[in-house]
């Protein structure tokens, strides 16, 4: 099967989803069939095209359940392939439009970082497309990570740091970037999400990392020595309460 009669199978088998109320099945084969589209090298006419049509169907029905910033990224996306399709300019305005008016939108509200997170999870898709990405891949949820941590959305933020630490555990050379998620997630699970074990066996793990890997500043592992010290106070503070 061609990459065009795949991205046209992906179209008709997310209407179906659509007729049958489930949109956020079809949302999900819109956001795999994109991320596939956008690996093609050298796409003709056709492909563009095609790829225009699923992501201005994708940031419609993403728009539908207000997940605004996800909605922006995908008729942007539907901006950059129309752009280069003869006679598809009126799509292209369209898009266009809908960006202008949804970014205005997001202005008004609090949450304008979404907007950055839905980009990250777009790159994200498309990296996993490609073999070898697993430490970009790890980057992009270690920032989304931090971005939910500084929203307050403390469990989301756990979730995505985990994420990172299981991408970083498959690639190699990434032993302080696992250091750093396990470090940054007992705190999360210490002084946020209280569960006092997991924060105590993510700062053990640290230690570890940290012990075999972080360089030595001054005679001193200074995240390691950090870590250990949270730890014992950690441990005080369990015994405490039994």
């Amino acid at each position: 099967m061609s990459n065009s009669e795949e991205l046209r199978k992906a179209l008709t088998v997310a209407e179906s989803a659509v007729n049958a109320s489930e949109n956020l099945k079809a949302i999900r084969i819109l956001q795999e069939a994109a991320a596939h589209a956008s690996t093609v090298q050298n796409p003709n006419i056709d492909h563009d095209r095609l790829h225009g049509d699923i992501c201005l169907r994708l940031g419609s029905l993403l728009a539908e359940v207000d997940r605004l910033p996800e909605s922006m990224q995908a008729y942007q996306e539907a901006v950059d392939c129309y752009g280069r399709v003869p006679g598809a300019e009126s799509k292209a305005s369209f898009c266009a439009r809908k960006i202008v008016s949804g970014v205005k939108e997001l202005w008004r509200r609090p949450d304008r970082l979404y907007l950055l997170i839905a980009r990250y999870d777009r790159e994200r898709r498309q990296l996993e497309q490609r073999p070898g990405t697993e430490t970009k891949q790890a980057d992009l949820s270690f920032k989304t990570a931090t971005i939910l941590q500084r929203r307050d959305r403390f469990e989301d933020a756990a979730n995505r740091y985990l994420e990172a630490l299981s991408l970083y555990l498959r690639a190699d050379d990434t032993e302080m970037k696992q250091a750093l998620c396990h470090h940054r997630l007992a705190g999360l699970y210490q002084y946020e999400l209280g569960s006092l074990d997991r924060a105590v066996n993510h700062y053990r793990e640290a230690v570890r990392l940290y012990r075999d890997f972080e360089p030595m500043v001054d005679g001193e592992q200074m995240n390691r020595a950090l870590c250990e010290e949270l730890l014992r106070n950690l441990l005080a503070e369990r015994m405490l309460q039994r």
